[in-house]
């Protein structure tokens, strides 16, 4: 019970700890390679320490195949390609999103992988949803809904946002679609799974997406430099170490998003198999409010840059908010078998906790 216990709360802050660490990296100053003291806007590397959080997973793993005193599978799987390629994906478009959004709206909008993931798997899966399921789902899309428009009241007022009306929608549509491609891999992968006659391990399959997702990540960041949106490259590889290296605010975020990544994961997987997947489910809908909470606390604590302000239009996502979390329980707190469950839901279903941020997140 006590462990139980444990485990949610490393959840719980570890996963509202990746979320901030992400956004706070984007408020700090500091030199590059040209010398000039400029903000930390590094989307693409941001997206490659993700990839190295989510990699020490495995190690988690083949530590538990020798006390356990078998034999691991194999490091590297081709038929996870297709999903990684969908996870580096969404993990892209969620942190560039998350550099013209408030955390607490970035958070807000991870709970649209609860409606598309029902939609692709009603349509791929062929799976049979309940009316309660749909009801769910329709309560979160009314709460996205209400949500992203006192959002969009809320920006132009807030007096710590740079950002205009205009790079705000873009960044909401850009972490949609994220959630779109996110309940994708959650559907893919589930599907080529359930083709093989010995699972894989949840942990196993974060580790190898992960050091996918590095390779990945290396790749595109060699051309992104040569990639000029307005009068700034696509990302800058050299130029974002360097500032890491210059910055101890940057080098302590960063390590604190690599391991939130990591504990974040770890628990989500050991929540779903050693509680259940509603109690994973509830833990990770109240990051959404963790992660808002802190936000106001830090803004009124004098720490404006780093938090968010009560505004007019604040209740509103305040009720959209409870709203997601609400229909996110009853939707995974249904019985399983109004989904006509196979084998590798619980592989799904852990995935889904998972993805909501990739993750990064």
């Amino acid at each position: 019970m006590i462990r139980g216990i444990i485990l949610c709360g490393v959840m719980l802050s570890s996963g509202a700890l990746l979320t901030l660490s992400a956004k706070w990296q984007n408020e700090v100053f500091a030199p590059g390679a040209s010398g000039k003291v400029t903000a930390f806007n590094h989307p693409m590397l941001q997206s490659l320490m993700f990839f190295i959080g989510l990699s020490l997973t495995l190690p988690v793993y083949l530590v538990r195949c020798c006390l356990e005193k078998r034999r691991p599978r194999k490091l590297w799987e081709m038929i996870l390609i297709l999903p990684s390629s969908l996870d580096v994906l969404n993990t892209l478009l969620g942190i560039f999103g998350l550099l013209w959004i408030p955390a607490s709206v970035w958070q807000m909008i991870n709970g649209a992988v609860l409606i598309f993931g029902a939609i692709f798997s009603k349509i791929i899966l062929k799976r049979r949803l309940s009316k309660f399921h749909f009801a769910a789902v329709a309560v979160a899309a009314v709460a996205l809904a209400v949500g992203g428009a006192a959002s969009l009241l809320n920006n132009n007022q807030s007096p710590n946002i740079n950002n205009s009306t205009a790079q705000f929608i873009v960044g909401v549509v850009l972490v949609s679609v994220a959630q779109i491609v996110a309940a994708l891999h959650m559907v893919v992968e589930e599907k080529l799974i359930s083709s093989i006659a010995v699972p894989f391990e949840s942990d196993h399959i974060v580790g190898i997406q992960g050091i996918n997702g590095i390779f990945a990540m290396l790749i595109l960041l060699v051309p992104s430099k040569y990639i000029w949106i307005g009068d700034a490259p696509l990302d800058d590889f050299i130029d974002g170490c360097l500032q890491i290296y210059n910055s101890l605010a940057l080098t302590v975020l960063m390590a604190v998003f690599i391991l939130s990544v990591a504990a974040f994961n770890y628990a989500a997987v050991e929540v779903a198999l050693r509680l259940s997947t509603v109690h994973r489910a509830l833990f990770d809908s109240c990051r959404m409010i963790t992660v808002w909470v802190v936000c106001i606390v830090l803004y009124y604590a004098g720490m404006e840059k780093y938090g968010e302000a009560w505004q007019e239009w604040s209740w509103m996502q305040l009720v959209a908010t409870l709203l997601l979390v609400v229909s996110t329980v009853v939707y995974n707190l249904l019985p399983k078998t109004e989904l006509e469950a196979d084998k590798s839901y619980k592989i799904l279903d852990i995935q889904e906790s998972l993805n909501s941020d990739h993750e990064a997140s």
